[in-house]
Parts: structure tokens; C-alpha cells; sequence
């Protein structure tokens, strides 16, 4: 039974992972043959150059996954490949989504689901199966579904936070050679290949367009959030687009308010009255500005109602703009005649489309080693 260890991308790996690959190699090219017994715990480690806690480890994996099995005293045993049964996932693109909805390929709006109708889209254009795991679902599968069943790739769109439970098992799936591609701007997520829209260049587009309009007082709104590093892009790109044009720096303001949808005129009138709060230093002194850029269409409405309760005709006297370019499909376009100066298009179907190719690229061996990332650039939009 022979251990080498030849890979370079081993070398910055934890041991465990390290030991993991080396035999899981082993295993895959037929070095280790089924039904062949495996050293024990303390010889397999002075190969491996590891503790013997670490090769346990690595070895309890390979039992997860099905590749071997321990028969008590008589040790471990390289499985017989033909009796592990496939799962449900062999050979699919596992889509992991905070959408509860049904997904078709067909979507093309600036909602996340969007995302997720081009990855199906790719999917469908691959031949490839794919299975749908709302995030509120997960757990039910368990870890050991993925990792055993070898997909063809997972892919996770959720732009927010990402349980602890998903992160732990998509790692184990990525440790385990199956690609795992992210639309997600957490910091946590950051060591897997990414396909991002380029925030920064549509915050750009819109601080040119406001510029274009008259706009000299710009106020750039953004949310507080710890660890999204899309905010920083938003800010790059507002500031860029400022120097770029010889303007002094604009005004920025990171809120803490977290808008709670309304659906009657009454809790409209609430939301936006909050935003009053977070707005009255900009929209009462007299420097105060003549335009706002708020963190999506969402929020354009609440600010658009907070304006008006400051006597600000939004359009008129001050010039509001969104981002996700998804306006008209905001349940608050009911509760107020308005439409955002301009929005953004992520153009998130096709971000889905380019999710799917960078799997099947990392699948295939075509890119480097190490997390890469893919920009989509974004289109302005004029409602």
C-alpha cells in the first residue's frame, strides 16, 4: 500500500485535508484496490507525516463518504466501489438558495431568483440534472448526502449570511474535489470561486448619470453591515466617479435602520417616517443634498416617503436612485407614485449562466488552483 503525496495544492492545505486528498487519490486512480485493508491508525500517520488524531480524522471522512469501512477489529477496509449506492445528488449541480419558490430557466428580473433561473438555464443547457435545496431545508438532508453522493458541482446565490451548518458541509463537499461556486459577498465565503455583479462600477454609472442631471450634492445610503465587502465596493465606486469628474468628496451615511416590509399605507408611512430619523441631518441643513443613492429599489421607496414628509418632491426638487433594478416588482410601487431616477441591472440571469460555466471550468481542471473571481458588469437603467 503506497502513500505519495504529489499534489502542490496539498501543501497550503490543513493536514487533515492534506491526508484526506493523498488517500482519497489512492482510492479514485486504484492504488488502494476494494477490499483491500488499510494500514492502521498509528502506521498510516508516520507515512502521512501526521498525528495520529489527524489521520483519524481524515480516515473517518473517507467512512462518511463510503469509500471505506471499518470492521472493528479487523481494521479498515477500502470499500467495494460497485455497493456504494449513488444519492440523490450524483451527478448534479446542487443549487443552495434562500428561494422557497419555484424556480424556472426563464427568469430574467433583478430579483435573486433570477440567479438561480440562469444556473438552471445552464444546467438545462448542459444536459446536466440539478436539485433545488432551500436554504430553510438544508439540514434535513444532512452533510453526509452531499459529500457521498458526489454532484456534479454546488452552487449557493443566498447574497446574505449563510448558516453555519451550510458552511460547514459545502466545505467538506469543496475539500472533497466537488466545485462549489458562490454569489455571495460574505467574507466567509471568500475561499470558494465567486461570479459577482460589479458593484462598483454601477455605483459608478449612477453617480455619472446624477452628475448629468445637475446633482452636486450627492448622498451616498448604505446599510451596516459587518463583513459584506460590497458595501466597500459601492463606496469605491461613489468615490471614483466623484475624483474622476473633479467634485469634492460626497456626503456617506451607513445605517443601521433594517426596513421591514410594508403591504397598507399605514405601515408605509411608519417605515418611512424611520427614515426621517436617518435622513434629517441631510435633508434639513443648508448644505443639504439634491440627491440620494439608496442601497436598492426597496429602500427608494422609504426614502422617497421620508422625502416627501420633509416637503421634497422626489424627481423635482431632489433626485432618488435605486440598485437591483427590480422596481416594478416591489409590492410599495402600490403604496406611492413613485419610480426611481435610475436603478441598476445586475444582470443576475446572466450571473447564473456564468455560476454554471465556472463550476464545469473548475470540474474540468481549466482554471488555477486557489478561489477565483468573476465579475458580471452591471447596465444602467432608466425607469
Amino acid at each position: 500500500m503506497k502513500l505519495i503525496q504529489d499534489d502542490k495544492q496539498m501543501k497550503s492545505e490543513l493536514p487533515k485535508w492534506r491526508s484526506y486528498r493523498t488517500m482519497r487519490k489512492l482510492i479514485d486512480d486504484g492504488s488502494w484496490r476494494p477490499g483491500e485493508r488499510i494500514l492502521g491508525e498509528e502506521h498510516l500517520a508516520k507515512k502521512l507525516g501526521v498525528s495520529r488524531m489527524t489521520a483519524r480524522s481524515a480516515l473517518e471522512i473517507l467512512e462518511d463518504e463510503g469509500l471505506i469501512e471499518g470492521l472493528g477489529r479487523k481494521g479498515r477496509f477500502v470499500a467495494d466501489k460497485l455497493k456504494v449506492a449513488p444519492g440523490i445528488f450524483t451527478g448534479s449541480v446542487v443549487l443552495i438558495t434562500s428561494s422557497s419558490e419555484i424556480i424556472g430557466p426563464s427568469i430574467y428580473d433583478g430579483m435573486i431568483h433570477a440567479i438561480d433561473s440562469g444556473i438552471i438555464h445552464g444546467a438545462n443547457e448542459a444536459k446536466l440534472p440539478f436539485m433545488i435545496l432551500p436554504q430553510s431545508n438544508f439540514e434535513h438532508f444532512g452533510g453526509k448526502s452531499l459529500i457521498r453522493s458526489h454532484p456534479a458541482g454546488v452552487a449557493v446565490t443566498d447574497e446574505l449570511k449563510i448558516n453555519d451548518i451550510i458552511l460547514k458541509e459545502i466545505d467538506i463537499a469543496a475539500k472533497g474535489d466537488v466545485p462549489v461556486v458562490v454569489s455571495n459577498y460574505s467574507d466567509a465565503l471568500s475561499g470558494y470561486d465567486r461570479v459577482l455583479a460589479d458593484q462598483e462600477a454601477g455605483a459608478s454609472e449612477l453617480v455619472k448619470h446624477l452628475l448629468g442631471l445637475g446633482c452636486r450634492r450627492i448622498l451616498q445610503l448604505l446599510p451596516k453591515i459587518e463583513g459584506m465587502f460590497w458595501i466597500n465596493q459601492r463606496l469605491s465606486g461613489f468615490r471614483k466617479a466623484l475624483k474622476t469628474a473633479g467634485m469634492r468628496n460626497g456626503m456617506e451615511f451607513l445605517h443601521s435602520h433594517d426596513v421591514k416590509r410594508a403591504s397598507t399605507p399605514e405601515e408605509f408611512e411608519e417605515q418611512s417616517r424611520r427614515f426621517v430619523g436617518v435622513l434629517v441631518e441631510f435633508l434639513s441643513s443648508p448644505s443639504k443634498v439634491d440627491a440620494i443613492m439608496t442601497t436598492n429599489d426597496v429602500e427608494a421607496f422609504y426614502v422617497a416617503g421620508a422625502c416627501r414628509l420633509f416637503g421634497r418632491t422626489p424627481g423635482k426638487d431632489i433626485m432618488i436612485v435605486g440598485f437591483d433594478n427590480m422596481w416594478k416588482d416591489c409590492q410599495e410601487s402600490r403604496l406611492i407614485d413613485f419610480r426611481p431616477m435610475a436603478t441598476i441591472d445586475k444582470k443576475n440571469h446572466e450571473t447564473g449562466l456564468k455560476i454554471l460555466e465556472v463550476m464545469l471550468a473548475r470540474k474540468n481542471g481549466q482554471l488555477p488552483i486557489g478561489p477565483q473571481t468573476f465579475t458580471i458588469e452591471p447596465k444602467l437603467v432608466i425607469p
